[in-house]
């Protein structure tokens, strides 16, 4: 298929100095946001390919989150010509295909992303990439840089470390650094940010430290709001008491744009429902994301609520495809024809999904691929980042952190209010409070607004003291405090050892797997309703299963089972405990396929692929009883 890319943005003198260096070049960019650093990374692997005769399979590319990872492979689609073979990952979907090919054995996909992460870095020191990799290593490009703390940090240290003849093009931005939530408050000081000094330190003669300054995204005053703060944040001697200064800074900036109508009226159904462009409503909490959801699926208004990087979700059409396959290779034609019928993306964005199927077929077989060592890779962990794409929505509900990298038309930013004095909380983060304020307000193109959202005293997330399941769930307050409401349902909490339909509770399989496929859409509501009131086990609930319009589509999984079991244990005398008899307030977030067991598919009359579809719901589910006004009646 001949390529046409569309003309690309031409090169400012910045950026210009980026893309020319050589090769070998060890280049630290520090990238303001908004400054137009995917499409400098674009024209630097072109530059890398055509002009210095690297080859595709010489260089790494690898980002944080699947929304970065997926941009730049958007922008290589539409712009790069010598760069378009070019493959990007995330961190975690490169160690794990890493460590799946050294060790195949390793079952990768049922150990924690933190432990494989560990696992690479210790690989990378012992010698083994290179046990993994096509070609020698020339170039390694590595996005969002200001993210990495803890493992992730080390594996990448640990890669530069063993590959120091090769070039690198590290980028990111301190100002927009965000997940140093993930090590104990009393390390963030010295971990958030703390890969660019150790960059400094370890290459100081070679490294180059450039600058992109311009910023792109913004196009009004409104979304250019924030803007002459950046440099502050990116300052390394800045203090707490700075920090707080910035976002007192940030908040005031904030609140002197318009206000956006509460969710719950009319005016900003009407306003969300006309606007033509992307729209954002950006929370602090997960708890919150889910509070603004229901909202809005209560006034029909269309959504999605993005998910985490970590939460990797195989497409309805990867099912389909294999029940419409007639034996166990697939033609490149074949795919082609069954894509047409799934009305799946055509051009470049098909051949993207074609070569990841190649990749994880591992013979280099374009014409044809094995589906049964497709399957085996998919069911060992190795889901390429090119197969989790979400859908897309013109309205997206997101914490500040899963929206990194990401822009929009419209944004709605939640007030977050001042900041905490270092006397009012233990854990106060300053620093981290004006990041996530900074990041949030440089997401819009055009608009931004800000939203106060009413606190809601019942909502909460489990966490600090006993073993927490660290969802959230709606508690009573005062004297009723220990009194649960309802809990958080993710989007893993269906069962997946069986397609619904295989334990003959209701229906049939084969209908099942047409009616997901056909009949439940995104949005769609749902509920899960207790089939009987025995527990299933000394430390779980009873089971429930999940209704769509009145229809068996799946049941609660044993670790759900276990987490509402964890959320109600209130007291003592936990064989008295009283069960809801439906959880409601849930939606779909999207059908997904499932790799699992051979034999259950065939029991199933599924066949013998191993590969069926489960829904996936969402939301804060609110507790439903028997009786009303009574302890067990607590809602």
């Amino acid at each position: 298929m001949t390529k046409t890319p569309g003309a690309p943005p031409a090169l400012t003198d910045e950026q210009r100095a980026v893309v020319e260096l050589p090769w070998d070049a060890k280049c630290l960019v520090v990238a303001g946001a908004g400054a137009g650093k995917t499409h400098t990374l674009v024209r630097r692997l072109d530059a890398l390919v055509e002009r210095d005769d690297v080859l595709p399979g010489e260089i790494l590319v690898l980002s944080f989150s699947n929304a970065a990872v997926r941009e730049l492979r958007q922008r290589i689609q539409r712009h790069a010509v010598a760069a378009d073979r070019v493959r990007v990952q995330t961190f975690d979907s490169w160690a794990t295909a890493f460590l799946s090919e050294i060790a195949p054995t390793g079952e990768w996909n049922t150990v924690p992303f933190d432990e494989r992460i560990r696992n690479a870095t210790e690989a990378i020191g012992e010698g083994r990439l290179d046990e993994y990799l096509t070609e020698d290593l020339a170039h390694v490009v590595v996005d969002e840089v200001q993210d990495l703390v803890g493992d992730r940090s080390r594996m990448i240290e640990a890669l530069l470390d063993e590959y120091r003849d090769a070039g690198f093009t590290v980028v990111g931005d301190p100002a927009q650094s965000l997940y140093g939530f993930q090590v104990p408050v009393a390390q963030r000081a010295e971990e958030v940010n703390s890969f660019f000094p150790w960059l400094r330190n370890s290459f100081p003669a070679d490294l180059r430290e450039l600058r992109l300054t311009r910023n792109f995204r913004a196009t009004t005053d409104s979304a250019r709001t924030a803007l002459h703060l950046g440099h502050r944040l990116q300052q390394d001697d800045l203090t707490a008491q700075g920090h707080r200064s910035v976002h007192t800074q940030l908040h005031a900036a904030l609140l002197s744009n318009l206000a956006f109508a509460p969710l719950d009226s009319e005016l900003a159904a009407s306003a969300l429902r006309s606007h033509h462009g992307t729209n954002a409503i950006l929370c602090t909490t997960n708890g919150q994301a889910l509070a603004v959801s229901r909202s809005l699926w209560t006034s029909g208004i269309p959504h999605k609520v993005q998910r985490s990087a970590q939460d990797r979700v195989l497409p309805t059409w990867l099912s389909l495809l294999y029940r419409r396959c007639e034996g166990s290779t697939l033609a490149r034609a074949r795919f082609d024809a069954i894509a047409d019928e799934l009305e799946l993306p055509d051009g470049e964005a098909r051949d993207v999904l074609w070569h990841a199927l190649v990749r994880l077929d591992g013979r280099g077989h374009r014409s044809g691929i094995d589906l049964n060592r497709v399957k085996t890779a998919l069911a060992g962990g190795r889901i390429p980042d090119e197969l989790t794409t979400q859908d897309t929505e013109r309205l997206v509900v997101s914490t500040v952190h899963r929206a990194k990298g990401l822009e929009f038309d419209r944004v709605v930013v939640i007030d977050p209010g001042p900041v905490a004095a270092a006397s009012d909380a233990k854990d106060s983060d300053p620093a981290a409070a004006a990041r996530a304020l900074y990041v949030a307000m440089t997401r819009p193109r055009t608009d931004l607004y800000h939203l106060e959202l009413r606190r809601d005293p019942f909502l909460r997330k489990d966490g600090d003291g006993r073993p927490a399941t660290g969802r959230w769930y709606r508690g009573g307050t005062g004297t009723k405090r220990g009194q649960r409401y309802g809990i958080e349902v993710l989007g893993g909490d269906v069962s997946r050892e069986a397609p619904a339909g295989a334990d003959d509770l209701e229906g049939n399989a084969v209908d099942l797997q047409r009616y997901l496929a056909q009949e439940v859409h995104a949005g769609d509501p749902v509920a899960f309703v207790r089939a009987h009131a025995l527990p299933t086990g000394p430390d779980a609930s009873p089971p429930y299963l999940l209704r769509h319009a009145g229809r068996v589509i799946g049941s609660a999984s044993e670790a759900f089972r276990k987490d509402l079991y964890s959320i109600r244990r209130t007291r003592k005398d936990a064989a008295a405990l009283a069960w809801p008899l439906t959880i409601t307030d849930l939606f779909l977030d999207s059908v997904e396929t499932v790799v699992g067991s051979d034999n259950v598919a065939l029991g199933a009359g599924l066949g013998e692929r191993g590969v069926w579809l489960a829904p996936r719901p969402t939301g804060l589910g609110r507790f439903e009883w028997e009786k009303k006004g009574t302890e067990d009646g607590e809602g």
